[in-house]
């Protein structure tokens, strides 16, 4: 409720209280002055002062029952239904003093109008400092995913008149208060918006965000009382709003404090693991070599020396755990390899058809089916195709070891143009993993299964991290499991690998090598 409309509500009960005050006071003077001349015949009990003196202390201890009566009379009689709502909103504004969170402010707020004044839409907008955007973080009959793209620059027209006028905009007076072309680009913002009214939140000169209210449903406009009354909401709210915004700021630094702190951490330890990587690849790989070809010489010559059974088994034991040994190191190297790696486009259909070749055999052994979905309009990417290999090669593995016999394994790979993101997906149909195994599923060495080694998904997500990606885990026991892989797309980045690969004829000839 306005100032103005306070102090005149204020008056008029005020009136009516002296009012019917001044009517008991009346009414019981004249009832003592009866009530003395009849019973009493003293003279000074019926002196005006005396009488006066009597009135009025009967007016003074009725008046708390009057003012309660009158209060009564006014909310049910005098007061519109809507100006009822005022009050309850100006009790909101007094509430949310104590609330410093940021979306819980903004859901009350919305929430609270939408119910109240009946309204169909209505959205809670705030300026995001680090992308330098007024973005929607609440609404109320609007989907999340409809009012979480919406997004307006700083120099968007609704937000620069906002800024400049520091007054509300109505929809309906928007082309009797400014010219036609300032007018339709704010009627854009109103539709975008889906309000009738934008309310400014202003803190100390700087425009914190915006109310945005839709339609009523019993399409009627809001008076000019209703507006005024919004508006000073919004500035009792303001400072409540930029609390909740600095705790919001402090709270997102401290979180990046923390991604920081963890990223130094894992970069010291896949330092140390590099250097491991580096030494194993010297000093382990070249002698395991040598052990698994001498074992297998010896395997050759089995008929010729007449070994018994026993030593025939040692031998292709040796064998197959130098090879295991030798993979251990290969998949350590290929996550050390550095960012300079030549890169070429990748086919990523090619890329999946070769990977499941790889793995059908054993699929169709174990009655897997699997079925490819890969978006034929994918934007151009370039990569390591030996890292992107080990990436698919990897995720099909553990997929086909997760289902084990009679099941399903999907790969989708599409392009989200909104996000400009490219998204690898594989599913499967397996037991899934517990949910307390789903964070460490990326730990070097960490694996669920007995003959594991543990650095599929390890390798996998730095690789992935490389390309400035992201990968996750979705799995509960019981439900299979999903991995998601993300790539984001960089146009300029891509147009200069592609650039650099059409003028040196040099990439054309080298090939990539697997690691060994």
């Amino acid at each position: 409720m306005t100032p103005p409309l306070r102090k005149r509500k204020r008056f008029m009960k005020r009136v009516i209280d002296f009012s019917v005050l001044f009517l008991i006071t009346y009414l019981s003077y004249t009832v003592f002055d009866v009530f003395t001349f009849y019973f009493f015949h003293s003279e000074w009990l019926r002196e005006p002062a005396i009488l006066m003196s009597f009135s009025i202390l009967v007016a003074v201890s009725c008046y708390k029952m009057v003012d309660h009566y009158i209060f009564i009379l006014f909310k049910r009689f005098f007061f519109h239904h809507s100006e009822q709502n005022l009050f309850t909103l100006t009790k909101l504004a007094r509430d949310l003093t104590g609330v410093l969170d940021l979306h819980e402010l903004a859901e009350l707020v919305v929430n609270t109008f939408g119910d109240l004044v009946k309204l169909k839409t209505a959205s809670f907008m705030i300026f995001n400092q680090q992308e330098n955007v007024y973005e929607v973080v609440a609404a109320y009959g609007i989907q999340p995913a409809e009012y979480e793209k919406i997004k307006f620059a700083v120099d968007r027209p609704a937000i620069d008149t906002l800024r400049n006028y520091a007054k509300p905009l109505v929809r309906d007076q928007v082309n009797q208060s400014f010219p036609w072309k300032a007018a339709n680009q704010i009627m854009t913002d109103f539709e975008i918006l889906e309000a009738s009214c934008i309310i400014p939140i202003i803190h100390e000169d700087l425009l914190l965000g915006s109310l945005n209210l839709g339609q009523r449903y019993a399409a009627k406009a809001f008076r000019d009382v209703d507006i005024r009354f919004f508006h000073d909401f919004a500035k009792e709210i303001a400072p409540i709003v930029h609390n909740a915004i600095l705790v919001e700021d402090l709270r997102k630094n401290n979180e990046e404090l923390a991604q920081v702190q963890s990223d130094l951490i894992q970069s010291t330890r896949l330092t140390a693991i590099e250097q491991l990587a580096t030494g194993l690849a010297h000093e382990i790989h070249n002698p395991l070599t040598i052990i698994s070809g001498k074992a297998q010489v010896l395997l050759l010559k089995k008929d010729k020396k007449g070994y018994d059974q026993q030593v025939e088994d040692v031998l292709k034991t040796i064998v197959k755990q130098t090879k295991r040994a030798a993979d251990i190191t290969r998949k350590l190297l290929m996550f050390s390899q550095g960012k300079g790696s030549i890169r070429e486009k990748i086919n990523f259909e090619t890329m999946v058809n070769d990977t499941v070749a790889l793995v059908s055999y054993q699929a169709a052994l174990d009655d897997i089916r699997i079925v490819k979905q890969i978006d034929h309009h994918l934007p151009e990417y370039y990569g390591n195709p030996a890292a992107f290999r080990e990436i698919f090669l990897n995720l099909f593995l553990n997929a086909v070891q997760a289902v084990e016999k009679s099941g399903a394994i999907q790969i989708s790979v599409r392009y989200k143009s909104i996000d400009r993101l490219l998204e690898i997906r594989v599913s499967d149909t397996g037991i899934g993993i517990p949910q307390e195994d789903v964070n460490q599923l990326f730990n070097p060495f960490f694996t669920t299964r007995k003959e594991g080694v543990g650095l599929g998904l390890f390798v996998t997500q730095q690789i992935v991290h490389r390309y400035n990606g992201s990968i996750r885990v979705e799995s509960n026991s019981g439900e299979g499991t999903t991995v998601v892989v993300q790539l984001p797309i960089d146009e300029g980045r891509e147009q200069k690998n592609r650039q650099n690969q059409e003028t040196d004829p040099k990439l054309e000839s080298l090939e990539t090598r697997e690691p060994h």
